[in-house]
């Protein structure tokens, strides 16, 4: 294992010489390729800090963690329409999967 700044400069390192491999285009290509039906989702997790980072809007709620789901089709067509251009762009209009209850 790399030490910490070492693993760094190599990310950059491979970043520099292989950009589209760090894209999200690069990504959802991929994922059209992937064998797929109507109900095919994609599921994040993300912590709230990232999403206050982001300025998406959250509900508040003590979990840290927030889960969304959505249709793998719908991305890749907000993607290839350009509705979904960055990170921040996946979640907007999206509301965290409720919370699981414990039984």
């Amino acid at each position: 294992m790399l030490p910490v700044d070492e693993g760094r400069r190599h990310q950059k390192d491979a970043r520099r010489r292989f950009p589209s491999a760090f894209t999200h285009e690069a990504f959802y290509a991929n994922a059209a390729r992937l064998p797929r039906d109507a109900e095919s989702l994609f599921v994040r997790s993300v912590t709230s800090d990232i999403m206050i980072r982001l300025r998406v809007p959250i509900p508040d709620q003590p979990a840290k963690w927030r889960t969304y789901v959505t249709p793998i089709a719908a991305d890749l067509e907000g993607v290839q329409s350009g509705r979904i251009r960055s990170y921040r762009g996946l979640f907007m209009g999206q509301a965290p999967a409720p919370e699981a209850q414990p039984e």
